[in-house]
């Protein structure tokens, strides 16, 4: 959990993100801008927030997509993706978030 702190000190120190044209479908790891039409930027701070306020009628959705099987690897040799890290208690719907 040392990573969340490290996140959010590293969040209010970095410049705007400004909003993204269309919806984005790619770049995962990108900054997260500092508006989403139709939607709600939380901080870090605003998150833990309302998650000790509204507990279980809060759902976390993760829509990170699944590792892929690296291009080129050989199909006879084993392969495994790491496993997946996401907030505690968050539902992973993984590809869901896939764009293209």
């Amino acid at each position: 959990m040392a990573l969340l702190p490290a996140i959010a000190a590293r969040a209010q120190t970095a410049p705007a993100v400004p909003e993204p044209p269309g919806y984005r479908l790619d770049d995962y790891r990108a900054p997260v801008p500092a508006t989403v039409a139709g939607g709600r930027v939380l901080t870090t701070a605003a998150l833990r927030e309302l998650l000790a306020r509204e507990g279980a009628r809060v759902v976390l959705v993760d829509v990170v997509p699944s590792p892929r099987r690296p291009a080129g690897m050989a199909p006879e040799s084993p392969w495994m993706p790491l496993p997946h890290a996401d907030l505690p208690g968050s539902v992973w719907l993984p590809d869901v978030g896939r764009g293209r």
